[in-house]
This record gives C-alpha cells, structure tokens and sequence, in this order.
C-alpha cells in the first residue's frame, strides 16, 4: 500500500482516469435530480453540513473544475503511509 500512496502522491492520476471519474460523477448528479425523494435527500444533505443551498447547482462545475495538480495536493495530505492503518484480509481456514 506504501507503494501504490507514494506513486498515487507523486505522479498522480492519469489523464483518462480524472476524466473518466468526472463523467460518473457528472452522471451521478443528472440521475439523482430524477426522483423528488432523491433530490430533497440531497437538499437535506446540504443544508445539514451547513453548506449553502446553491451548492446543489455548482457541485458539478466544481468537480469539473478539479486539476491534477489538486488531485495530487490532496493525496499528499490524505495519504500519509506513517499515519495509515492497512489491514489485510485473509481467508478463513
């Protein structure tokens, strides 16, 4: 796991891969506006993290507007193999 963090942190994430990602989460918003119940989940979601009630509509330019270079800013935080817990799974015998 230190391999594949260090990598994640340094290189950061191919092109198509960002891309890829942004259309599903692109995806994501245009169907969960589909149901009224799914939508005021999401209202309700917004409103209980204290965010303002337009975030709903600038979500996905937001996530469109994520760079590589954020990507990476980020994973560098997030990702510290020193303060990682990895567990592994191992069958039963």
């Amino acid at each position: 796991m230190q391999i594949i963090f260090e990598k994640i942190a340094q290189d950061g994430f191919a092109s198509a891969d960002i891309k890829r990602n942004k259309a599903l989460l692109r995806s994501e918003v245009i169907y969960s506006r589909e149901g009224l119940s799914k939508l005021a989940n999401i209202y309700g979601r917004v409103l209980v993290n204290g965010l303002p009630v337009n975030y709903v509509d600038i979500w996905a330019d937001n996530i469109a507007a994520v760079t590589n270079d954020q990507l990476i800013a980020m994973a560098q935080y997030i990702l510290q193999s020193d303060k990682a817990t990895i567990g592994i799974l191992d069958k039963i015998n």
